[in-house]
């Protein structure tokens, strides 16, 4: 019913309100639960504000859970009545505030296959202003010349170039990239000028390698930088 009450044209919308105002109290949480989906039509979010706003007037607890979900649009229409409920608003939001949560990063297991990191290739990734852990590492300044021999040295430990990006200092071309550690399979080929970017990228999708990153060198003529 919320849901369909909040899809009326607006006339009629106006219509209805008054007279169901006797079950307003049972008829705000479900226009709340509809404000918190994510993919609703923006016509419904906005007059779905409009009536929790009017229903939810004495509800703070449901209107702090829009207020949370809501948009520049519904914020806006829903500030107004949210400071008639301060107390529970302000709980709820506070409450919000405290939570905290871990990012869903799932670690990888170690497979006793990889070898460990050594301290020399610690050290270049520190140089090149990087880090190194347990799951990932990344540098910001590794000379081009050296980023296929460097990536090759790390294969045996299950370090997995994904990402990355060159620039010029100077008369240097550098490059950063972002290395995950899960051991899959990988392939990275450059600088390549267009034709040979093309032919590599046929070859190894034909070995179910797909591009994940690609990168296009400062130089003359412009050459491409490719992961797969």
């Amino acid at each position: 019913m919320a849901r369909h009450l909040s899809s009326l044209p607006a006339a009629e919308l106006v219509a209805w309100r008054p007279l169901l105002e006797p079950v307003r109290t049972a008829l705000a949480p479900a226009v709340g639960d509809l404000l918190i989906e994510p993919n609703l039509d923006p016509l419904i979010r906005r007059s779905a504000a409009e009536t929790l706003a009017d229903y939810g007037r004495d509800k703070g607890t449901v209107i702090a859970e829009a207020l949370l979900h809501s948009d520049p649009q519904t914020f806006a229409v829903l500030l107004e009545v949210a400071t008639h409920n301060h107390d529970e608003v302000a709980a709820r939001l506070q409450q919000e505030l405290a939570r905290s949560e871990a990012p869903p990063w799932p670690e990888t297991p170690m497979h006793p296959t990889w070898q460990p990191v050594t301290d020399s290739a610690t050290r270049r990734i520190q140089e090149a202003a990087g880090h190194v852990d347990e799951q990932w590492a990344f540098c910001l300044r590794l000379p081009l010349d050296e980023v296929r021999a460097f990536c090759e040295e790390l294969r045996p430990t299950g370090y997995r170039p994904v990402r990355l990006w060159s620039w010029k200092e100077s008369e240097r071309v550098l490059v950063a990239l972002i290395w995950q550690r899960d051991g899959a399979p990988w392939q990275l080929a450059g600088p390549l000028e267009p034709p040979e970017l093309v032919e590599t990228d046929t070859r190894y999708r034909q070995q179910s390698l797909w591009p994940v990153a690609l990168d296009f060198v400062q130089e003359t003529p412009v050459k491409a930088l490719g992961l797969w």
